[in-house]
């Protein structure tokens, strides 16, 4: 049992899936976790960050604490229920960051692009995550901030901020969600519980001062995921030869196609760049034709009316 005394915090969190659980963080963990984050991002005291996210997220309290870490200034947002009063109170404090899951920076790319045109140039340093981002909202934030540190995070909230990128400096490696953060460290679990090599696709897991001691009153849930201070994830990914970490998805996620394992994102990603498409999310379901196999489902929202030949036509060009 986990004294009183060593919590500093409770999170609840369902992950991506599954019954809500209450996650343990002590002060050392919430203070190892704002120290590596601000390790890998570099602000400092002249940070005026924007910050439309709820404080009782991880995300959210962690921006909080990483910029009160070094002295800056918050300015604090109800979400993005009005953008615009966002992209102004950005102008009257002369913010110079802003942190967002995805979908905040997706509105205000695709509904307030020249709004935000006019203040990129003035960012110093954004920070994403919780979620997958499209590569287009990718490329178009690096074209108009071109002078900011743009870092996209992968953690859960039982292990803050396990891997970063910066999109910049790491242009390449999009597609990744990047190397460990500093002083955390990263493996890939096989299913057998052996520790995998490069490019060997398992379990991600992850190991640092900022893992949570365990799960409230779930002392079950507790010993099945958190071993040896290595906490099992539930993601599935790999590490590449260079140290980049590629993120498929949660394990229920991942569709088997005859012992094929094929991750859903990487098919919304593609979905995505044919023209029409707006949104795109994808399932597997049982396959008509064998009961162990699974096919892949697409449900996409549309611009306008599409040919499904033409679109069968763009996937088997562009995917396995």
């Amino acid at each position: 049992k986990t004294s009183d005394l060593s919590i500093a915090f409770i999170l609840y969190t369902s992950g991506t899936t599954g019954p809500k659980k209450g996650v343990i963080l002590s002060h050392a963990n919430l203070l190892a976790a704002t120290r590596n984050i601000n390790k890998f991002m570099q602000i400092g005291p002249w940070a005026i960050e924007s910050l439309p996210m709820r404080l009782s997220h991880s995300f959210g309290f962690a921006r909080l604490r990483c910029v009160f870490d070094v002295g800056g200034t918050v300015i604090l947002e109800n979400g993005f229920l009005r953008p615009e009063r966002i992209l102004f109170n950005m102008k009257l404090h002369k913010a110079n960051a802003i942190s967002s899951v995805p979908a905040g920076f997706s509105i205000l790319l695709d509904y307030y692009k020249e709004q935000f045109e006019e203040i990129g140039p003035q960012i110093k340093y954004i920070e994403i995550g919780s979620a997958f981002m499209r590569q287009l909202h990718k490329e178009i934030l690096m074209k108009l901030c071109p002078n900011a540190r743009i870092c996209m995070h992968y953690g859960l909230t039982e292990g803050s901020r396990s891997t970063f990128i910066d999109f910049h400096s790491e242009k390449d490696k999009l597609h990744t969600v990047g190397k460990p953060s500093p002083n955390v460290e990263i493996r890939i679990m096989g299913e057998n519980g052996e520790k995998l090599g490069s490019n060997q696709t398992g379990e991600i897991l992850v190991k640092g001062q900022m893992v949570t001691k365990g799960y409230l009153n779930k002392p079950d849930m507790t010993n099945k995921y958190l071993k040896n201070g290595w906490l099992q994830t539930g993601d599935i990914g790999m590490i590449d030869d260079e140290g980049y970490v590629n993120l498929l998805g949660r394990k229920e996620e991942i569709i088997n196609i005859g012992g094929l394992k094929v991750a859903p994102g990487e098919i919304e990603e593609i979905l995505l760049k044919y023209a029409g498409i707006s949104e795109a999310v994808v399932v597997g379901v049982q396959s008509s034709d064998d009961i162990s196999s699974e096919m892949i489902k697409a449900f996409i929202v549309t611009d306008n009316e599409l040919s499904i030949k033409d679109l069968e036509k763009f996937c088997l060009e562009n995917m396995e």
